[in-house]
């Protein structure tokens, strides 16, 4: 399963190989971290931000990338033209309750590990159509188990 600093290369990867050099670079905020009362777990890159902060680039285009505990790479997602991060990200997690503020996963039959990590990475706001295309050359490059056929397995964790 390929890592988080592997995505990490792979959006470098796709920006020297499919984008001109004069277009403003991609911007990444993550790991965020799902479950901080949980501990640090394998995490051994800082994180930017954790549960229940705002999600890092909530209002902006891009792709984000839902990891497990050990920073491998489960999911590639997208958010152009009519949605924010923000928005897509909240259709997965949410408030376990009014009074319990901890994460709670919706869902939770469908992803193949427990989601612990979630990374963004927003297009230039000029260009939110680039979402779409990053997306796909992430699938394709890092190979997220939960990434078949678009929708995530009906595997419990």
């Amino acid at each position: 399963m390929y890592k988080y600093k592997d995505a990490i290369e792979s959006v470098a990867g796709y920006d020297r190989e499919y984008r001109s050099p004069q277009r403003p670079k991609f911007e990444f905020a993550g790991p965020y971290d799902l479950f901080p009362e949980s501990g640090n777990g394998s995490l051994t890159v800082s994180s930017d931000n954790s549960w229940p902060h705002a999600w890092p680039l909530s209002d902006r285009q891009g792709v984000y990338i839902i990891m497990n505990e050990q920073l491998g790479v489960c999911y590639v997602g997208k958010a152009s033209m009519g949605n924010c991060i923000g928005s897509r990200l909240s259709s997965y997690f949410g408030y376990e309750s009014e009074t319990d503020r901890r994460c709670k996963i919706y869902h939770r039959e469908g992803w193949t590990e427990k989601p612990r990590y979630v990374m963004c990475v927003a297009v230039p706001e000029d260009s939110p159509f680039e979402a779409p295309a990053l997306e796909e050359f992430l699938i394709r490059e890092l190979a997220p188990p939960d990434n078949k056929r678009g929708v995530p397995p009906a595997v419990p964790y």
